[in-house]
């Protein structure tokens, strides 16, 4: 679920700027949507036997792990980019994260959570095995 919401969230805009009450929005970072896309798209493909109730391996578990913590650092950087802005506009611009931005942030910390779930759950089982 937390996937689909990252890539949804691709087409919302991703900052708020506003100059004296009049409001505009920018759309996504350029070229960053299509890495969102490859990055969730590498996602399903490593979280794929859990979509169809096989067992985790621990190699494609490490390389979801990889996976999110880029979408993490995407999200980091992302929010950083909208900060900076706003510092540099010097109060005559107000920038501030759009919806888009707030959505997908939202979508990588659940991605994130599930991740951590799955370690905890793979950690689990091989205690279980006697």
């Amino acid at each position: 679920m937390g996937l689909f919401l990252a890539v949804f969230a691709t087409f919302f805009p991703f900052a708020t700027v506003s100059v004296g009450g009049l409001f505009g929005t920018t759309f996504g970072w350029g070229g960053a949507q299509f890495g969102v896309l490859a990055l969730v798209a590498g996602a399903v493909a490593l979280a794929w036997p859990i979509l169809t109730g096989s067992p985790m391996i621990v190699g494609r578990l490490i390389g979801l792990s990889v996976v999110v913590v880029l979408l993490v650092v995407l999200t980091v950087v992302w929010f950083t980019n909208v900060s900076n802005s706003n510092r540099e506009a010097e109060g005559i611009v107000n920038v501030s994260p759009g919806s888009g931005l707030l959505l997908y942030g939202a979508a990588a910390v659940g991605i994130a959570a599930g991740v951590i779930r799955l370690w905890i759950d793979h950690s689990r089982a091989q205690k279980q095995t006697y």
